[in-house]
């Protein structure tokens, strides 16, 4: 039978520590990526291919999104990455360290990638107290409490876990992933359920991880998640990676822009005489411009010293644009 503590507390058979062994960090290799992935193949029994031949790197104090449509190879590739499955081939490595079940180095990685398992009758704070005692985490060092801090939950901290709501135990998932203040957070799908005022209060817990000094790699297949929270991000399809890059990378940010002005028919006749632009084309209310060789900034000076009023100007290109374009033009396997 397993031991129930593993249902409780979220530690995972063959990635367990031993309790009765002293917790320190892991050696960490120096200049070693967080992740890096090499040419990773998993296959399963029944002939499934979930992730094929995929290559990926993060680096530190990245918030790193891997995005792909449900099914693309995403929550295997996690899984793999965490020692929970074995790569068919290919080597993973976390700060240069091999992975496998059970590996000294996953110390270093704190991880959400199942619904949240609490015991229901304990409060946030004994759970969390919990999860450190069966990690082998030294009493009395306030880590608990600085994790607690991270979760937000208030006076809720004190109350039994079965009151909180999904977005409470959410956030109290990702602080008890968390503890002992991690090099590396992996989230798998941290905002699935959540109401929109619960989406927004995860997203900003995550956008605070750098400054903690944690490297963040979060599945989703939501874009708008990536948009608004990742500085990086690879997009797979059927387990290949398609695309990788930071956000302005894989939106092109500066292949073309909208721009809304007070006099759109003066602006098209300052622009068209301007020099080292791809194109231009009216839209409502605005010129789309092909920057070419200049920037968002040289666009609204020329057209300010031209007396032209800029009401806003941003990009053309949306991450859903770069995401589906992307998909389009991956081979069919």
């Amino acid at each position: 039978m397993q031991d129930p503590r593993l249902l409780t507390t979220g530690i995972y058979p063959g990635n367990t520590p031993d309790p009765a062994t002293p917790r320190p960090e892991a050696a960490l290799s120096a200049g070693a990526p967080p992740i890096r992935i090499e040419r990773l193949v998993k296959r399963y029994r029944n002939g499934v291919t979930a992730v094929n031949g995929l290559d990926l790197t993060v680096l530190p104090g990245q918030v790193f999104g891997l995005l792909g449509l449900n099914g693309a190879g995403k929550t295997t590739t996690l899984r793999v990455l965490l020692g929970l499955a074995r790569p068919t081939s290919g080597r993973v490595t976390i700060f240069g360290e091999p992975v496998t079940p059970g590996a000294p180095v996953l110390r270093n990685a704190g991880s959400l990638v199942d619904a949240p398992g609490f015991v229901p009758h304990l409060s946030g704070r004994d759970n969390l107290r919990l999860e450190w005692a069966a990690t082998g985490g030294p009493a009395g060092t306030g880590v608990v409490e600085q994790a607690l801090a991270l979760a937000a939950l208030g006076d809720a901290t004190d109350r039994p876990v079965r009151s909180y709501s999904f977005g409470m135990r959410q956030r109290l998932a990702i602080a008890r992933a968390a503890l002992g203040n991690p090099p590396l957070l992996v989230l798998d799908e941290p905002t699935t359920g959540l109401d929109p005022r619960q989406v927004r209060e995860v997203r900003a817990l995550i956008r605070s991880l750098p400054s903690r000094g944690t490297t963040v790699l979060l599945s989703t297949h939501l874009l708008s998640e990536v948009e608004q929270i990742c500085s990086h991000a690879a997009v797979i399809n059927e387990g290949r990676l398609a695309a990788a890059g930071s956000i302005a990378e894989l939106t092109r940010a500066n292949d073309s822009v909208f721009v809304e002005v007070d006099d759109p028919d003066k602006a098209m006749v300052v622009l068209a005489s301007t020099p080292g632009l791809h194109g231009l084309a009216s839209d409502t209310g605005g010129i789309v411009v092909g920057l070419g060789t200049l920037d968002r900034r040289e666009i609204a000076r020329i057209l300010v010293q031209a007396g032209v009023g800029i009401v806003t100007i941003a990009s053309r290109r949306t991450l859903e644009d770069a995401f589906l374009g992307l998909l389009a033009a991956e081979p069919a396997h």
